[in-house]
């Protein structure tokens, strides 16, 4: 008589990190089987480990992985038995949180989290505004470790930065120290016995920070509806903080916006336009401020 499975495999599902096993009962003792993976065999060894006493044979799988998910089988010649496994994946946490940081203008530093998974892939950003690889940003991944390099320092970089990996974030703070106003101080306590108020307040204006201008300024788009539009516009200084409003409302990111910032360049991308949409839009830093109209076109219709 052939032989046949008396107790067949059933399908599981665990979380993963843990250990499955599959037991299966054969109408004969002693009968040899084959495990397998999909079309791949399995040997006992490493994370498998399989045995087999009379009729009941057993595979056991340890420190499931997402990619061990899939149909696995037991095969003994005349008859097979198989069953699928589904592995719930664990979210990649933050074993090592982003620290606040000081620095002085001109300088680099590093923001560093180390994640409970290797090589996960993580979004940097600051505020609402995502980052990308430039001379400004470096980013850089080995493993369990994420890093962000920011050089050339410059007191607008001051602020949030994070990191997020879809599923968590770590938020950490930057504040940066403007040369000038190191001086200032420095100049301040040494000469603030020997001037009087208004004394005080000219040597104070006189080392403040020069005002964030615009070089390049918005210009009128034209576009039809359910298309994206993009308004863009270069500042005097790569990192300094913009604020984007439409007519006198102030834009935040969500699926309609993305602001971006790359360096001195700023963007506004609206997407699939609306007749709503048109209007005054505008960017402005703490000094300057530059706008322009966006005109939405109606679909032509046949």
């Amino acid at each position: 008589l052939p032989v046949v499975f008396k107790h067949e495999l059933q399908n599981q599902e665990i979380q993963e990190g843990d250990s499955v096993t599959w037991r299966c009962e054969l109408s004969k003792p002693e009968v040899p089987v084959v495990w397998r993976k999909g079309t791949q065999v399995i040997s006992s060894g490493g994370k498998y480990l399989i045995r087999q006493a009379g009729s009941t044979v057993e595979l056991k799988i340890t420190g499931v992985k997402p990619e061990d998910a899939g149909d696995y089988a037991c095969d003994c010649g005349d008859s097979i038995t198989t069953a699928n496994v589904k592995v719930n994946a664990l979210p990649a946490i933050f074993t090592q949180a982003l620290k606040n940081q000081t620095a002085v203008e001109g300088e680099t530093i590093s923001f560093q989290c180390e994640l409970s998974k290797a090589d996960i892939l993580v979004e940097w950003r600051r505020g609402e505004i995502g980052l990308c690889p430039c001379a400004k940003y470096e980013f850089k991944q080995d493993g369990h470790c994420a890093q962000l390099f920011i050089h050339d320092l410059e007191p607008e970089d001051s602020g949030d930065y994070i990191c997020d990996t879809g599923e968590r974030q770590s938020i950490a703070n930057l504040e940066v120290k403007g040369r000038l106003g190191l001086n200032r101080l420095y100049l301040l306590y040494h000469l603030k016995p020997f001037l009087h108020d208004d004394l005080e307040t000219l040597v104070y204006s006189t080392f403040a920070a020069l005002p964030v201008l615009f070089k390049s300024p918005l210009k009128n788009l034209e576009s039809k509806a359910g298309k994206n539009a993009v308004f863009r516009c270069e500042l005097d200084k790569a990192g300094a903080k913009v604020i984007w409003r439409k007519d006198k409302s102030v834009i935040e990111a969500s699926k309609k916006y993305q602001l971006k910032q790359d360096g001195a360049v700023a963007e506004l991308i609206i997407y699939k336009l609306q007749g709503g949409d048109a209007g005054e839009y505008g960017c402005e830093t703490e000094h300057d401020r530059t706008s322009a109209k966006l005109v939405v076109k109606g679909m032509n219709h046949l």
